[in-house]
């Protein structure tokens, strides 16, 4: 191990390549070791709690404080700017005994305003 990434000096130029001048590019992976959708969005979002009302049904309230959110994730989508634009990458790689190793990057681009 030698403490660099391999293809970071390709993915560099590549972004630079493709990010105009004066705009921003953020991006967070996460790694998940499941392929459940509903449980990934949780913790990248928060957790929605479901209340019910006068007549029983259920209804979704706001995210639940219960479960945070991660700070990179809130200050991805936080993002503000002009000409926002926000990206998603999934990768799934599977192994043997159902496991597998679930990638998700967001992103996000936009132009500074600040």
């Amino acid at each position: 191990m030698t403490g660099k990434s391999h293809g970071n000096a390709e993915f560099q130029q590549a972004i630079k390549r493709h990010i105009p001048v004066g705009h921003v590019f953020k991006a967070v992976p996460f790694l998940f070791n499941h392929r459940d959708a509903k449980k990934m969005a949780v913790s990248l979002f928060g957790s929605v709690r479901e209340k019910s009302d006068k007549k029983h049904s259920k209804t979704k309230t706001a995210p639940s404080s219960s479960r945070l959110a991660p700070p990179a994730a809130i200050d991805l989508i936080r993002s503000r700017g002009d000409s926002v634009r926000f990206a998603v990458r999934v990768r799934v790689f599977p192994y043997p005994e159902d496991v597998c190793a679930t990638w998700i990057l967001l992103a996000v681009k936009y132009r500074d305003v600040t």
